[in-house]
C-alpha cells in the first residue's frame, strides 16, 4: 500500500505544516545522533508522513502531523527515561529490547498512516485506518530497514490504538509488545498533543463531519451495507459545530479514556466535580501538565461554558 501515486509531471506538494515537520524532524535527529544506523528509518517514517500530508490535509485535519509527531516525541522522551528502562529491563528478549526505542518512534509516527488511504466500502478516512496503518508497516518493511521481529513489534504496539483492544497494566505484561501497546494506546488519548483544543474543534470534527456524511450517503443506496454502517456511525460522534466536538469530548476523556490510560499503570486520572489531576511516575511531567490542563479546559467549557482561548474563533 502506498499512501499516493505522484505524478512525475506534477511539482511535489509540500505540506502546509512543512516548518513544523522540520522542527520534528529536527528533534529526533537530534535525539537519535548516538543512534545512525536507525536515523534513515526515522527520516523515511517522517518523509510518509509528510508526503500524505501534503496531498489530504484538508481532509485529515486532526489525524496528522501535530497529532502524530507529539505522540512520538512523547514516547521517545519516555521510553528514554531512566522509570521506563527499568519497565523494559525485566524481559529477557535481547533483539526487542535494542530496537524498542526505535521501534516505538516508528509505531507512533505511522500509526495513523492509514488516514491517508480511505476504505472501500463507505470511502471514509476513519473506518478501518489502524488495519491500513499495520499493513502499510509490512507494505514498506523493506523500505524502512526492518527486519521480521520489528514489524511484528510495532504492528503490536499499533493495536493499542484501537479502542475495543484491553492494554494491560505494563507492570503485569508479558512481553515488550503488551508494553508498547499500553504506552501508543494511552499516549493516543492522552490530550496533551500540540493545539490539541484547536485540532479538536476544527480537525475532529471535520473529520467526523465528512466520514458521517459518506457513510450515511452510502447506505442509503445500499442496504447490505447498512447495518455495519449504522453500527460504524456510533463510533462517529457528528456534531453540528466545532465548539459542540470539543464539548463532547468531555464525555469521552471522563468515561473512556481516563480509566483506559489508568488501567495500562502508565498515568492515573481523576476526574471528581469537575477538577481533573494527572499523575505518574512514568510519564515526564510537562507532558502530564499539558494533559491535565487540555483535559481541564474541556470539562470547564462543557460545565461552566468557559471558553479556552485558543478556540475561541470556533463556533
Amino acid at each position: 500500500m502506498t499512501i499516493h501515486d505522484e505524478d512525475p509531471k506534477q511539482p511535489i506538494q509540500e505540506s502546509p505544516l512543512h516548518g513544523y515537520i522540520e522542527q520534528q524532524r529536527a528533534y529526533f535527529k537530534e535525539k537519535f545522533a548516538e543512534s545512525p544506523e536507525v536515523l534513515p528509518a526515522i527520516e523515511t517514517t517522517i518523509s510518509f508522513l509528510e508526503k500524505g500530508d501534503a496531498q489530504y490535509h484538508a481532509e485529515v485535519g486532526y489525524h496528522g502531523p501535530k497529532h502524530i509527531l507529539s505522540i512520538a516525541r512523547f514516547m521517545e522522551q519516555t521510553v528514554s527515561s531512566p522509570n521506563f528502562q527499568k519497565v523494559i529491563e525485566r524481559f529477557s528478549e535481547q533483539n526487542e529490547k535494542a530496537s524498542f526505542r526505535k521501534c516505538a518512534v516508528i509505531a507512533a509516527i505511522l500509526h495513523d498512516i492509514g488516514y491517508y488511504q480511505t476504505d472501500p466500502d463507505f470511502g471514509t478516512r476513519k473506518i478501518g485506518h489502524e488495519d491500513r496503518s499495520e499493513q502499510f508497516i509490512k507494505d514498506n518493511k523493506s523500505e524502512l530497514g526492518l527486519e521480521d521481529f520489528e514489524v511484528a513489534l510495532i504492528c503490536q504496539m499499533m493495536e493499542g490504538t484501537k479502542l475495543t483492544v484491553p492494554l494491560v497494566n505494563v507492570n503485569e505484561a508479558i512481553n515488550l509488545g503488551e508494553v508498547g501497546k499500553s504506552l501508543l494506546g494511552a499516549y493516543d488519548i492522552f490530550a496533551a498533543d500540540d493545539e490539541y483544543l484547536r485540532n479538536v474543534g476544527i480537525g475532529l470534527f471535520g473529520e467526523f463531519h465528512d466520514d458521517a456524511a459518506k457513510v450515511r450517503a452510502v447506505i442509503a443506496e445500499n442496504l447490505e451495507l447498512e447495518v455495519r454502517g449504522r453500527d460504524e456511525l456510533t463510533r462517529m460522534p457528528d456534531k453540528t459545530k466545532g465548539s459542540e466536538q470539543i464539548k463532547g469530548t468531555a464525555w469521552f476523556l471522563e468515561n473512556r479514556a481516563a480509566a483506559r490510560i489508568t488501567d495500562t499503570g502508565l498515568a492515573t486520572i481523576v476526574a471528581d466535580n469537575g477538577q481533573v489531576a494527572v499523575a505518574s511516575t512514568l510519564f515526564p511531567s510537562e507532558i502530564c501538565k499539558r494533559s491535565q490542563s487540555n483535559f481541564q479546559a474541556i470539562f470547564d467549557y462543557q460545565n461552566k461554558g468557559t471558553i479556552p482561548d485558543e478556540v475561541s474563533n470556533i463556533e
